[in-house]
């Protein structure tokens, strides 16, 4: 799934002179859930292939950012403080920075939250040294979730089937922190984080799934009839 985002994203660069207000096969938000996903498997080549692109088209008709998610703009500022990144010249308080620019350039931007409830209280604090905190912060987040989730198949923010009960944007914090050897709660009580979903455990990195025949052909046939196909510059992916 994380694959044909990536891919759909590719493609879609190829027409963007041609076609550019072509409607996209992709949101905001799934594409930064595959950026998550990448980084968290591993994948660090597809990674960076799939942020540049972000950065490139940020705002622009190939990567609309006016989602009003708060987990969605939660993200991509955790990543960053992560991989020490920016856009647009930043990694604190992103969505108020996009906000306020989109808005002197009279760019879209209604939908952008004004404040990110939880999500800005562990920004603030994603690094604490202290376990006590940290739990009480994945606490807010797994109440946060777990109430939005029981509008699960309405258009709420985690009515999504897909991620309802997989609380990723936690796991990303756990990984985060996992990897830059902070502590990390071993064991929880909450149903939220105890899905079969939230239980999975990745590879370091984790292996590559087998191609879909027909994203395969699609791939190959861009590879061979558009030098400027954006994986042709990058070599083999997600092998």
């Amino acid at each position: 799934m994380q694959m044909v985002v990536f891919y759909q994203c590719m493609g879609q660069d190829l027409y963007k002179i041609r076609y550019p207000q072509m409607i996209v096969e992709y949101s905001f938000k799934g594409v930064l859930a595959s950026l998550i996903h990448f980084t968290m498997f591993g994948w660090e080549k597809e990674e960076n292939i799939l942020f540049d692109f972000i950065v490139d088209h940020f705002g622009g008709p190939l990567m609309e950012v006016s989602d009003d998610n708060k987990h969605t703009w939660f993200l991509p500022e955790l990543y960053l403080k992560y991989r020490n990144k920016t856009i647009m010249g930043t990694n604190q308080k992103l969505h108020l920075t996009v906000k306020e620019k989109f808005k002197k350039a009279g760019l879209q931007c209604g939908l952008i939250p004004e404040d990110l409830d939880v999500y800005s209280e562990v920004l603030e604090r994603w690094s604490t040294p202290s376990s006590e905190e940290i739990e009480n912060l994945v606490g807010k987040m797994v109440l946060y979730h777990s109430q939005l989730a029981s509008e699960i198949g309405q258009l709420g923010e985690f009515g999504d089937f897909r991620y309802g009960f997989y609380p990723f944007e936690i796991l990303f914090l756990l990984y985060v922190r996992k990897q830059m050897d902070l502590y990390v709660p071993k064991q929880f009580e909450d149903l939220l984080l105890n899905t079969p979903e939230a239980k999975m455990v990745f590879g370091d990195p984790e292996p590559y799934p087998e191609w879909d025949p027909l994203l395969l052909q699609i791939d190959n046939f861009y590879r061979k009839n558009y030098p400027e196909y954006i994986p042709n510059k990058h070599g083999v992916l997600f092998r």
